[in-house]
Formats: structure tokens, sequence, C-alpha cells
């Protein structure tokens, strides 16, 4: 029988379209093709379920990435593996601009080649080797330590770097900082090539920069830029539960992902900061950042000797007290408490709507007269500490109790 064909008219006054409706398939022929779909549906559901059942306690898949939920801490990160350092401490330094000419970008690669690593984690905790991340590194010393960048490591057990001859070396972790984003790395080598690291507060607007790393696994692309800002503030997501105002060196030197933990340079070859992040938004290009060398010094020297960082607290915001605000104004507020009139970007105020203007009345219960209970309850936490207060919003009748956690103060 010849197939039947149906006609369907678009549009007025266009020409007619004509389809050719297939023949219908017998029923006992859609019958095989159900009965096979069903025992395929269900074949694939009891292998789901069987590998649930045996790996559930063991692994969630999260996009290409695998997490193993067994050595979560309490922040729902794997803790990285940390093999604190007991060996003599070395002597790094900081060097200011020498009063030579500046480098060709040629010879600065050159001699920056044997000092600049990739380095790319693992998690081993099931027994096989799970790619957990990559970046750079960059060496700072004779005997092996290498600087990184926290993000690159962290939740890592199994840490390698490699050298642009092919040579690849177990590291360990001997500190990391993710509220600095910074990480120190220890292979066991001799005689390395290290870099010079140089004073950031000699950078200049306009000045040439320089990034060399292994974005996407090219290994040790060199690109050119210059510095944008000095001092940038940003608000950078670390991991998914922390968050951290850095000032950083801003540049439009590519950098990509790969890059962190490389090195940003001067035009005299010096390192004056390790790259860190990058604006990745539809319509901008050429922003990245790097974090400035004389934070890292400190940090690295550190980690080093106790293989972390003890940051203090802080709310992140400057305030005022009620009884400093303008007569006339003083019926809008409170009887009593502190005028908040700046917050810092990673303020947790921010998170629960709280404006400028509006006011903390109290600090664990107990009432804000002077700043001094609040300052002396800060004092007792560490950053992710929980903090009791209440506040009275200009937007509501009634003030409200809320616990925030408090964040890092970097210094």
């Amino acid at each position: 029988m010849k197939n039947e064909k149906t006609k369907y008219t678009f549009f007025d006054n266009q020409p007619t379209v004509e389809f050719c409706l297939p023949k219908k398939p017998s029923k006992l022929v859609m019958a095989f093709i159900i009965t096979l779909f069903t025992v395929l549906t269900a074949c694939i559901v009891v292998a789901g379920v069987t590998f649930y059942e045996i790996f559930k306690d063991h692994v969630i898949i999260i996009g290409d990435e695998y997490f193993n939920t067994q050595v979560l801490d309490e922040d729902g990160l794997k803790p990285t593996v940390i093999t604190p350092y007991t060996g003599e401490i070395p002597q790094i330094n900081v060097f200011d601009e020498p009063e030579t000419q500046e480098l060709e970008t040629s010879e600065i690669a050159k001699n920056m080649l044997p000092s600049t690593t990739g380095v790319t984690s693992y998690d081993i905790s099931l027994g096989v080797p799970i790619k957990m991340g990559s970046g750079s590194g960059v060496v700072i010393s004779l005997d092996g330590f290498i600087v990184t960048n926290a993000h690159v490591i962290h939740e890592s057990s199994y840490v390698e770097v490699s050298f642009y001859d092919g040579t690849i070396y177990e590291a360990e972790v001997v500190g990391m900082d993710i509220h600095t984003d910074l990480a120190v790395l220890k292979i066991d080598g001799k005689d390395l090539e290290f870099a010079q690291l140089g004073n950031a507060e000699q950078v200049e607007v306009g000045d040439r920069a320089i990034a060399i790393g292994n974005p996407k696994s090219y290994e040790n692309t060199v690109t050119q830029g210059i510095v944008s800002s000095k001092k940038r503030e940003i608000l950078i997501d670390v991991t998914s539960v922390n968050k951290e105002v850095l000032s950083v060196i801003q540049t439009d030197a590519s950098i990509n992902p790969g890059n962190s933990g490389g090195a940003l340079l001067n035009g005299y070859g010096q390192v004056i900061g390790i790259n860190s992040a990058k604006l990745m938004q539809n319509g901008y290009e050429g922003i990245a950042f790097a974090i400035p060398i004389n934070i890292v010094k400190p940090v690295v020297d550190e980690l080093i000797k106790n293989g972390e960082i003890i940051h203090k607290a802080k709310l992140g915001v400057m305030v005022v007290d009620v009884n400093d605000i303008l007569e006339e104004f003083r019926d809008e507020y409170p009887e009593y408490g502190l005028v908040v009139v700046e917050m810092d970007l990673n303020c947790p105020l921010l998170d629960i709507g709280f404006n400028l203007g509006d006011v903390i009345t109290h600090v664990e219960g107990v009432p804000l007269k002077t700043s001094d209970p609040l300052l002396e309850e800060i004092s007792k936490r560490k950053p992710g500490d929980e903090l009791e207060i209440t506040i009275q919003q200009a937007q509501k009748e009634k003030p409200e109790t809320v616990t925030i956690k408090l964040v890092a103060k970097i210094e």
C-alpha cells in the first residue's frame, strides 16, 4: 500500500509543503519494541542501584570531579594531607629593583624556565589516582620549596611537580592557607634554580608584567602585559564555603586556568606576584589578578615554620556610636548601639540583607553602649566561628537577633 500524503499550508500566499507520513508499524513490532525497551531500562536501573549501594558512602560525582565523602572535614571539604616541615628553615629574600636596564622578555622567560613548575593534585583515597586539579608553581629555594595556590592542591592526597625538562617529583604539602590562597610544597631536590622575589611595593601602574605558567597544560606559556592596578581589592571564592577579600595586583597579561600558582614578573625578571584569579565574565577581557609578593613572603615563611597561618577574626565593618549621630537625627536610631557606616566585600552581614546605616544593638546578649563588648567577643574567636548579634534595621520595626560567621583578617 502506498503511504498517504497529508498537506500542511503554513502561510497564506505561500507554496503548499507536502510531508509524506510513514506507514504505522504493526502491533507485533510495537509490542517487541516496548518489551525490549522495558528490559533494557530494568537492567540499567538494577546496575545503577547496585553501583550506588556499593559506592554510596564513598563517591559523589559533581560534574567531572569526584569527591570522597568519607574524608570530608567540618566545612564539607576534604582535608589536604599536610606534612609539617622539621628541617632547617630556608632564607627567602625579597630584593629591590636593580638599578639596571630592564631585560628583554625572551631573556626573562629563559631565566625563569628552570624555576617554573607544573603542579598536579590527585585523590588516591579510592586506590586509584583521580586528578583533582592542576596549576603552576614557583621554586623559591635551592632545596626544593615551591609556592603555589591553595586552590590548586586543596582536597588532594597526592601532589606531583613537573619541570620543563620532564623531571617529575612527588611533593609534600608543607602548609596551606585558604584565606590568602597560598600553599607551600617541598620536593626532594638539591641545587635547584630558584626565582628571585621582587618588591611589589615598587611596582607602578603601567609597568611591564610577564606571566609564566601552564594554562590548559600548555607548559611554560609566557604572556606579557602591564600592571593595570597596584592594590585592587577583590572578593574571591577560594572554596565553596570561603570568600575572602584580597588586595592584589591587577594585570592584563593573559592568565587562564592552569596559570594559578605561577609567577607574575617585572621587567627585571623578579617575581612580584603569584597569579591567582581572573575575571571570567562575558564582555570582559584582560582582567587578571596576582597576590603581591609582599603578602606571599610572610605567609610562606609562616607556613614553612608552622604549617598553617593563625588569622585573627573580623566582622568586616566600620561603625560609629549612635551617640555620635547629629542630635537632629537621633530620633531615628535606638537608644544605644553601633551604626554601621562601611562594610567589607565579604562582610557576613551582607548575607542577611544588612544595609549601611543599620544598627548593631547587642552582641551575645550584651548591650552595645560602647564598641568594647563587640571587639572583646571578636577577639575570642577565630575565622569561621559564630557570633550572635542583635540588629535594628531601618526598614523593620522590631530588632532581630541573628547568628553570623566571622571572616579572616588578612594583614
